[in-house]
Parts: C-alpha cells; sequence; structure tokens
C-alpha cells in the first residue's frame, strides 16, 4: 500500500516537473489556453456561418420549388371563365 502512494506521489511529481518545464510559467499556460480557446471560437463560429448559409439556401430552393408549381395554378383560375352555379334542380351544373 505504501509502495503505491509513494508511486503515485512519484508520478504525480515528474508530471509536474515536465509539464512545467514545459510551459514555463503559469501564465505562459494562460496564455496558451486563451489563445486556443480564441481559436476554437473563431473556428465554431465559421462552422456555424457556413451552416446557416446553408439552410438559408436551402429555404430560398423551397420556396422558389413552391412558387414555380403554385403560378401555373393561379393563372389557370385567372384565365377560366365567371360560371354561376345555383344549387337549384340543375344539380351543379351552370345555369
Amino acid at each position: 500500500m505504501a509502495l503505491k502512494t509513494a508511486g503515485a506521489f512519484a508520478a504525480g511529481l515528474v508530471t509536474g516537473w515536465v509539464a512545467r518545464s514545459c510551459v514555463n510559467s503559469t501564465r505562459g499556460l494562460m496564455v496558451n489556453s486563451v489563445s486556443l480557446s480564441s481559436r476554437f471560437v473563431k473556428h465554431f463560429r465559421r462552422v456555424i456561418a457556413e451552416q446557416r448559409e446553408w439552410v438559408e439556401d436551402l429555404v430560398a430552393e423551397g420556396r422558389a420549388h413552391h412558387e414555380s408549381q403554385v403560378q401555373p395554378i393561379a393563372s389557370d383560375d385567372a384565365n377560366s371563365p365567371d360560371v354561376a352555379w345555383t344549387n337549384g334542380s340543375n344539380h351543379g351544373e351552370p345555369s
């Protein structure tokens, strides 16, 4: 049990020593962390902007497709003659 504790202490000491020698100071570590997070945020915003543009293009294409299908129907209604329908004995035939 004491050997495990001593080994864990030694491993922690070595890891701390190596990390400290690589970073030079705590301030350097913090500066590198802020720089890395800033790079990540910039990349994340770019990806979100690309996805937003893709969705906007998809919606615009869907609207254009819908309008292209609806317009011919509306133009057919404009050219059809006005017919008066009665509910009398004609059984729905024009009067």
